[in-house]
C-alpha cells in the first residue's frame, strides 16, 4: 500500500508499506493507511490531498484468510460485504458504519 500527500505549494510526498498479510478488511486497510500517514509526522502542513493506493490486488476467492478469535473483529469482517452490496444496489454512501455504545449491565 502507498500513501501520497499533496501540499498546497504543489509538492508531494509518498510513502509505502507492505501489509503483514493480505486483507480486504476495511479496518485493516484504514489502520495501515493511517499508520503510514502518521509516520510522516506532518505538523501544521497545508495538505491539499491524500491518496491511498492498494496493490497488488488479487481475487478474494484465491486469497487465504487468517482466522481470528476476536468476536468483534470477525463481526466487522462479515459486515464489509453486506455494506458493499447495499451500496452497490442503492448508491454509494447509502450505508455507512456506525459506532455503537456498549452499556454496562
Amino acid at each position: 500500500m502507498s500513501v501520497e500527500v499533496s501540499f498546497s505549494g504543489g509538492s508531494s510526498v509518498s510513502r509505502s508499506r507492505t501489509l503483514a498479510e493480505p486483507s480486504a478488511f476495511t479496518d485493516d486497510l484504514r489502520d495501515a493507511a493511517m499508520a503510514v500517514f502518521e509516520r510522516l509526522g506532518l505538523e501544521r502542513a497545508r495538505v491539499r490531498g491524500v491518496s491511498v493506493r492498494l496493490q497488488p490486488l488479487v481475487d478474494a476467492a484465491g486469497a487465504t484468510q487468517q482466522l481470528s478469535l476476536d468476536a468483534s473483529r470477525e463481526n466487522s469482517r462479515r459486515l464489509d460485504p453486506v455494506v458493499d452490496r447495499l451500496n452497490a444496489r442503492f448508491g454509494p454512501g447509502t450505508v455507512t458504519r456506525g459506532t455503537f455504545a456498549h452499556r454496562r449491565h
